[in-house]
């Protein structure tokens, strides 16, 4: 008796770590993905030679997050992504008159920082269900700032091609 209670402890904590790897992992995944949307978004709104460099921050913000995670994420999730932590200005701000806007993705107010939340993802657990706990949920924050160094900022250098 005591082995078999034995057996199922064993069971169940290697189960636990199972699950709890396939969230960490899921996390990193959705951290990454914020990551790099947000970096992809900073640098549009800088460089972007359109008369909407907003616009194009969102855009390049929602396709490199959608092509970092591993289900597509669609309009409906950005459009019921909330951000307790926003910055000053969302991009559903009808002030901005973004086109796929979420309040998911917000900038500061002199658009110097760009944050970028991740909507929920869901997956299920392999042996949560024995648990109670049959789904994990995942999300992840990331911010940028982008700030020019001015005149002066860089010290022009360079070396000859034929230097030694």
């Amino acid at each position: 008796m005591v082995i078999a209670a034995g057996a199922v402890l064993l069971v169940g904590m290697a189960a636990i770590a199972i699950d709890a790897g396939a969230g960490f992992n899921e996390r990193r995944g959705a951290q990454s993905a914020a990551d790099t949307a947000v970096v992809g978004g900073a640098l549009w709104s800088v460089i972007s030679p359109n008369a909407s460099p907003l616009q194009d921050a969102l855009d390049e913000a929602k396709a490199v997050a959608d092509a970092n995670t591993p289900e597509t994420l669609t309009q409906t999730e950005w459009d019921n992504c909330t951000d307790g932590g926003a910055l000053a200005l969302t991009s559903d701000d009808p002030v901005l008159g973004l086109t796929g806007a979420s309040d998911c993705i917000s900038w500061s107010s002199g658009f110097t920082t760009m944050r970028v939340r991740i909507p929920t993802q869901t997956s299920d657990a392999a042996f949560g269900g024995i648990l109670g706990l049959p789904q994990l949920t995942t999300s992840a924050i990331a911010e940028a700032s982008i700030s020019g160094l001015g005149t002066g900022g860089m010290i022009p250098s360079g070396a000859l091609g034929n230097a030694g």
